[in-house]
């Protein structure tokens, strides 16, 4: 049984639109990561991030990138809500193991989820600079994400010309 027979069978016709933009063929490895996020995050938000085209062809074959990234910041940024306060500016410096790990993509996975503006580049002393402009609620949020997923040994941040140890 196909991953879109399982998915049509758990979830019946609310899977509708999410099966519209499943593609045929995904290996085994991308279905059950697709499943997995269905399951953690729920049908909700894993059809709304493939909605916002999170998924892409390569080598002729449908995979999705980075889908449990996008799934957890979309879910989280729920439970957080709507954003207060003005909009705020940063530049973060993380250090620890944070290149050659996926680390910028992710960050721009979580920063697209969450509607931040933003944009990260590796450093020749193997540091990754992040700058993100956003309310300030939301760019906690992306902080979070990435101290999760990530093993970051400091941050670095500069806001208005002041430095911020978190």
């Amino acid at each position: 049984m196909g991953v879109k027979d399982k998915i049509r069978r758990k979830y019946g016709e609310k899977a509708s639109a999410l099966l519209e933009m499943v593609p045929e063929g995904l290996s085994p490895y991308v279905s059950d990561d697709l499943l997995t996020c269905i399951k953690t995050y729920g049908i909700d938000t894993v059809t709304e991030v493939l909605e916002r085209e999170h998924f892409h062809k390569m080598d002729g074959k449908w995979g999705f990138t980075h889908l449990d990234a996008p799934c957890k910041a979309l879910y989280r940024l729920k439970q957080l809500g709507e954003p207060e306060g003005e909009t705020v500016k940063y530049d973060m410096k993380f250090s620890g193991r944070v290149q050659d790990v996926g680390f910028r993509a992710t960050s721009h996975d979580y920063m697209n989820m969450l509607d931040l503006k933003g944009s990260a580049e590796n450093l020749p002393d193997g540091d990754v600079l992040v700058t993100v402009e956003g309310p300030q609620s939301r760019i906690d949020l992306l902080k979070e994400l990435l101290k999760e997923k990530f093993e970051i040994s400091n941050i670095e941040e500069t806001q208005a010309g002041r430095t911020v140890k978190a």
